[in-house]
């Protein structure tokens, strides 16, 4: 079952709630289902699982920073939503710079999570996040139905991603739809994999199309989607300084500047170049949890040429000094 793939380590001693009906809203009949608390927040789960196929809705209230280890028993292949808020995950096995994967809000991605100790770090906020395991079997049916997706579903099979970093994508209208009906109207047991089946295949296949779409540069059409793409987009190439340049922005997604400027504003108050900063250095925070990083090494990963300026832009944005940002997300900090 997922609650046996996956399992959750918190930063202080955590109490399981038997839930009742009035401490969760069950959304399938039939799902196990429970309460964690803790000191900082909340953690609901709900899990189904069958044949090869799996759901887990996660529903996270926290009240303050912290980390949240996630332990995989098992390497299995997930399609992962995140339909609110943003967070920033470790994921161990990926070759981008530290292994970091950003969750963005609104956004979904299809990936191998290897057996090990991952970490995800959370703000004060509300979180949900959809999990769906995908077992070996499936994956070769798959793999054989989507053949844009196949090379990435034959490294799945042997147990890696051979490093590979996940391609994430907006979560679209139709995708919405897909998931409103799989959550609105639960199946009857007899029929819960028939529902589950059919609810990861019509993913797979708006997975693979955008991933096809998405060769195109600019295949967006509308602002909200624009402005999700650049989200999306500018968390991929945090590490990339050219790739973020505004007129290479403006190159990629075949816009003019004002045009650009509108998008991002869609999303953020901040200007262009304000929030691309932010944005690297609230991923210099991330990268700081993990002390083999020296900090002059992430000011240089990050496209600062002076480590010194790196230091100065930190604390003028957290209101202190990137050595103490390591003890950020510490129970006591």
């Amino acid at each position: 079952m997922v609650n046996k793939l996956l399992q959750f380590h918190f930063p202080e001693e955590t109490q399981f709630l038997p839930y009742s009906p009035a401490d969760i809203h069950i959304i399938w009949p039939g799902a196990d289902a429970g309460c964690w608390q803790w000191a900082g927040g909340r953690l609901i789960q709900q899990v189904l699982h069958q044949n090869g196929f799996g759901l887990c809705l996660l529903q996270f209230d926290v009240q303050r920073p912290a980390c949240i280890e996630v332990e995989v028993l098992k390497g299995c292949a997930y399609l992962q939503l995140t339909l609110q808020g943003n967070a920033m995950s470790y994921v161990k096995g990926l070759s981008n710079c530290g292994s970091l994967f950003e969750l963005i809000e609104g956004s979904y991605t299809l990936l191998y999570l290897p057996q090990a100790r991952h970490k995800f770090w959370v703000h004060k906020g509300t979180y949900c996040y959809v999990y769906m395991p995908i077992g070996t079997d499936m994956l070769r049916h798959f793999s054989e139905t989507f053949v844009h997706l196949k090379p990435l579903f034959q490294s799945m099979q042997t147990g890696h991603t051979a490093g590979l970093v996940p391609e994430r994508l907006r979560i679209t209208p139709a995708l919405h739809a897909l998931l409103a009906g799989l959550l609105k109207s639960p199946a009857q047991p007899s029929n819960r994999y028939l529902q589950t089946t059919e609810a990861v295949t019509g993913i797979l296949r708006l997975y693979n199309g955008q991933l096809q779409q998405k060769q195109q540069p600019g295949y967006a059409s509308g602002p909200a989607d624009y402005a999700t793409e650049l989200r999306l987009y500018i968390a991929d190439h945090i590490f990339d300084t050219g790739a973020l340049r505004l007129s290479n922005l403006c190159q990629f997604f075949n816009l003019e500047m004002r045009s650009l400027e509108r998008y991002f504003s869609w999303f953020t108050p901040l200007a262009p170049t304000v929030y691309i900063s932010r944005q690297k250095l609230q991923i210099a925070l991330y990268l700081l949890q993990d002390t083999s990083w020296d900090i002059k090494e992430i000011a240089y990963q990050l496209g600062y040429q002076h480590p010194q300026n790196f230091s100065k832009q930190f604390r003028k944005y957290f209101g202190f000094y990137p050595v103490a940002g390591r003890h950020y997300f510490e129970p006591d900090a």
